[in-house]
């Protein structure tokens, strides 16, 4: 999560980033700070919650948030769905809570069992108590035959603003790429009898198996930091009669192939989704 706040004193601004666990008890956070020319750049990466106090005379703050990317499926599985990006400017003051988002736990075992498919990230957020920015964490990717699909709560796992890929297609079903919250621009590549689907990006849709190697989705730029950052790509599909997808622009993990090591996990602090194993 990133906030950038301007100042009525001086004109200095700060810059906050979050990126996306779920709400743990509420100590002060420790961020890094940076500055960017005359604005300071506070990043919080710890998961979980922690609350800062804004300096007095904040106007605005910019904020950044990135939700938590999705995990990828096992054996021929899909990518998982990089986390939502959000940047906005709100006129957050006094004592705000972060929410830093983590990933969601990848699948694993064989097909046939349970626990093939992938979970959904966690959302990320700021909030003074009256004005709030959040972004949603990226769909886990569909398992192959025999998964639930479902994450640790029990709700489905395709509730994450992205798409998670499809798995190697046992059947239709398990083949199809989800949508997510975030509609089809998003969606997840679908799976075929050559490797699974990529993950949806933050900024565009997976690939497909049935074109060639399934890439993730392309994530969202932003240059809060003073440099232009992607963030939010969609994990690469596993590949069996192909090579694997790579992960999208935005930290989503490459997929691996048939028989090698698992795929790649999203990179910390950029919401990228997982690949598939």
């Amino acid at each position: 999560m990133l906030l950038r706040m301007g100042t009525v004193v001086a004109l200095v601004g700060l810059t906050l980033p979050v990126f996306g666990s779920s709400p743990a008890s509420a100590a002060a956070c420790s961020p890094v700070s940076t500055t960017v020319g005359s604005d300071t750049v506070l990043t919080f990466t710890a998961t979980g919650s922690c609350t800062h106090s804004l300096p007095a005379g904040v106007g605005t703050v910019t904020v950044l948030a990135v939700g938590g990317g999705g995990g990828g499926s096992a054996d021929v599985g899909g990518g998982g769905g990089g986390g939502q990006v959000v940047e906005t400017t709100l006129a957050l003051s006094g004592t705000v809570t972060v929410v830093v988002g983590a990933g969601g736990a990848a699948g694993y075992n064989r097909v046939g069992n349970s626990t093939g498919g992938g979970r959904t990230g966690m959302t990320s957020s700021v909030s003074d108590g009256t004005l709030t920015a959040s972004a949603k964490g990226g769909s886990g990717a569909i398992g192959r035959s025999g998964a639930n699909n479902l994450n640790a709560d029990n709700s489905a796992n395709n509730t994450g603003y992205t798409g998670g890929g499809g798995a190697y297609q046992d059947t239709g079903a398990t083949a199809t790429g989800s949508t997510g919250t975030g509609g089809a621009a998003y969606k997840g590549g679908n799976g075929s009898g050559t490797g699974g689907g990529g993950g949806g990006g933050a900024g565009g849709a997976g690939a497909s198996a049935s074109t060639g190697a399934a890439h993730g989705g392309v994530g969202v730029s932003s240059s809060i930091t003073g440099s232009a950052t992607y963030y939010g790509g969609g994990g690469g599909g596993g590949g069996y009669a192909i090579a694997p997808g790579n992960g999208g622009n935005g930290g989503g993990g490459a997929g691996s192939v048939n028989g090698g090591p698992d795929g790649v996990d999203g990179t910390d602090g950029r919401g990228g989704g997982g690949g598939g194993s």
